[in-house]
């Protein structure tokens, strides 16, 4: 019987088709810990955190915020409220936020809580 020229591990990962976009590498596993290849899974986030705003722009409980790529270093997030800038999310899921971003969804905060410049938001993924 002839032998096969394709190493058998190279053979086994030519079965499965990659599923997910090059922009969500390394986002694949849900907060159960379940790998997933559903983009909509991976960015339809919800979540409530705290952030520092810059404190320039009065904000009321229940204000509904935009966060959008910073223009000029796409490695930020900024929480917009008519077109102000108030501060950038800093949070753990940045990384995740961003690259779901560039692929076209869009997230808003809501304003839970106020503290003088610290406020609780809950964001949510509206989808592409």
């Amino acid at each position: 019987m002839p032998k096969s020229t394709v190493p058998k591990d190279k053979a086994l990962r030519k079965s499965k088709p990659r599923q997910r976009t090059k922009a969500l590498r390394g986002a694949g596993v849900s907060a159960g810990g379940v790998q997933t290849a559903d983009t909509d899974n991976l960015c339809m986030l919800s979540f409530t955190t705290h952030t520092t705003t810059n404190g320039f722009v009065a904000l009321n409980t229940g204000e509904v915020l935009r966060l959008l790529p910073d223009p000029l270093d796409d490695r930020e997030i900024q929480i917009i409220k008519d077109a102000k800038n108030l501060g950038r999310y800093n949070g753990s899921r940045k990384s995740t936020l961003r690259r779901c971003m560039k692929v076209g969804y869009k997230y808003s905060a809501r304003v839970v809580a106020i503290e003088g410049q610290v406020i609780s938001i809950e964001i949510r993924g509206e989808g592409a």
